[in-house]
């Protein structure tokens, strides 16, 4: 955790250098905005400081600098049909352009014949959230990207078939070659980094909305009606208590009161959807809750209860439905909730509180909002042709269908003896706190994992062992009945113990051998967390099935 805290710290100070850089040139404009027409705009309590002293300032969000040909492959594939299991979906499904990267519904349908229970987000500027997800459940695009395109609820991809269908097409197959070189590169870590790139460069573009170019000195840039729009946001409002900062969002977490969406009650498919991953994830009385837990799912801490990520206030005219279920469906509707304190709820946040705002203060509000509202999304008009327009019609043929068969990590799936005991010595065995996801224990297990260990012979050699032998470098297994961590259905069907049983003992009739006597435990757990966030779509939960 304080690990995590420390990085979050170190990006958040370079953001907020810049940003800092930048509000000293407009300091003039902000305090012009703010000071305007009479009243005082102090915290209640606190004699002479300003409501929005000590919040992280808005500003202009820095601009990253991206590789073109990267992100122009990763525009590819997000509107790419192949990566969903039937090949009838893509990303671009629940997130499309013209809908602010998102689908532009209440509740999201999730694959064919599922039915999801929040909305989809937004993509705008999701590489400068420190947390994806409406509940904060990943931290890093490609881990989340990975479960999206592995999950059953989502695109119900595999990485096999995600990789093998990538290479069918020869334009693919000739950039993959540009971008990073030889065939064996076109694995599942590198469909996912370009894919990033991507989302990566879905940003606010300062040129196209008002308030950045205000923010940089165009004083004309806001209207008079946005300027008192603004000085409510600082003051009465209290918006800047939560969203600040140049993303608009604390990316924090709270219960504002906002009620389920009355159809997850009332819809078959949309309650399977939620008690399907409240089961993967081990929320307790899982068959029995009807309700979204939001944070809670987490953290399994009861104050999380409800809660969820505060979202960033860009491009909101262009993003609707809002909240995590689309239960508002304009700006007017949201300013008109947080005025009347929120909804009922035991667990709301206490910061939640009837506001008292003025008509004519509401409707300057909602000015302000949109003023962070871009006039275009980006790549709006630039939807790359299907495939049989390009020249590549795209069909699940048979050759891929035999070479699936004759994989070495599938027939060891299908030979695989099911319920299998896991010894009492690990059965309870569990991941360290925090240690799922971690990027220093990740990185210590990818060392092990690709560059090896010292064993001693029988003979009493010392040989040098590597996991990457028999596994790939990219997870596509190398010997004969080696397991294929890309197949992440399987993967996610193993406890922890179940896991750490196998990497110590060794599996019967396999060249796979126990290595307790050469990794601490210590070890042996930073090897499976490299193993599940490079090849197995991520994992920071306890499966039930052992």
């Amino acid at each position: 955790m304080e690990m995590k805290r420390s990085k979050r710290f170190i990006i958040g100070i370079r953001a907020l250098a810049v940003i800092l850089i930048v509000l000293f040139v407009a300091s003039s404009s902000v305090a012009a905005a703010v000071n305007e027409g009479s009243g005082t705009k102090k915290r209640e309590g606190s004699g002479s400081k300003p409501i929005w002293s000590g919040y992280s300032p808005l500003g202009p969000l820095p601009q990253e600098k991206l590789n073109k040909e990267e992100v122009e492959l990763g525009r590819l594939l997000f509107f790419d049909n192949r990566y969903t299991g039937d090949a009838s979906d893509s990303c671009a499904t629940c997130h499309t352009p013209e809908k602010g990267y998102g689908d532009g519904k209440q509740l999201s349908n999730g694959y064919p014949g599922t039915a999801h229970y929040r909305n989809s987000p937004s993509l705008l500027n999701a590489n400068r959230q420190y947390e994806q997800m409406w509940m904060g459940s990943n931290n890093a695009c490609d881990t989340t990207s990975r479960t999206h395109m592995t999950s059953q609820l989502f695109m119900n991809g595999d990485g096999r078939y995600i990789e093998e269908r990538t290479r069918q097409i020869p334009e693919y197959y000739s950039r993959f070659q540009k971008l990073f070189g030889i065939d064996r590169t076109i694995y599942f870590g590198k469909i996912q980094r370009v894919i990033c790139k991507f989302v990566s460069s879905l940003t606010s573009d300062p040129r196209h909305n008002a308030f950045d170019r205000f923010m940089v000195g165009d004083e004309s840039a806001l209207t008079a009606q946005q300027k008192k729009g603004m000085k409510v946001f600082l003051n009465r409002g209290k918006c800047i208590r939560c969203h600040n900062g140049a993303l608009a969002s604390d990316s924090k977490y709270y219960n504002i009161g906002v009620p389920d969406h009355p159809e997850l009650s009332t819809n078959p498919t949309r309650q399977v959807g939620l008690r399907y991953d409240q089961m993967i994830i081990g929320v307790p009385m899982w068959d029995k809750n009807i309700s979204d837990l939001g944070r809670y799912m987490v953290t399994k801490e009861k104050k999380d209860i409800g809660a969820f990520r505060t979202p960033s206030l860009r491009e909101l005219k262009h993003t609707g439905p809002y909240m995590h279920n689309g239960t508002m469906s304009t700006l007017e509707e949201i300013v008109e909730f947080y005025d009347q304190g929120g909804g009922p709820h035991p667990n709301k946040n206490a910061m939640i509180q009837p506001l008292g705002l003025l008509t004519s203060e509401k409707a300057a509000l909602v000015a302000f909002l949109e003023s962070m509202s871009s006039d275009s999304m980006p790549y709006a008009d630039a939807r790359p042709a299907k495939y049989g327009e390009r020249g590549y019609p795209y069909t699940i043929n048979k050759p891929f269908e035999k070479w699936v068969m004759k994989d070495p990590g599938h027939y060891y799936i299908k030979k695989a003896k099911k319920n299998v005991v896991v010894p009492d010595e690990y059965s309870g065995k569990v991941m360290p706190a925090g240690w799922w996801g971690n990027p220093d224990v990740i990185a210590a297990g990818k060392v092990l994992y690709q560059e090896g260990f010292d064993v001693k012979t029988k003979k009493g050699n010392i040989k040098r062992q590597k996991c990457a032998k028999c596994h790939g470098v990219s997870g596509r297994p190398k010997a004969k009945k080696a397991r294929d961590f890309r197949v992440t259905t399987t993967m996610n069907s193993y406890s922890d113990g179940h896991l750490l049983w196998r990497v110590s003992e060794g599996v019967p009739k396999t060249k796979m051998k126990g290595w307790k006597e050469w990794l601490s435990e210590e070890q042996r757990w930073q090897v499976l967390a490299y193993i599940y966030d490079a090849f197995a779509g991520g994992r920071s939960y306890e499966p039930t099935v052992k």
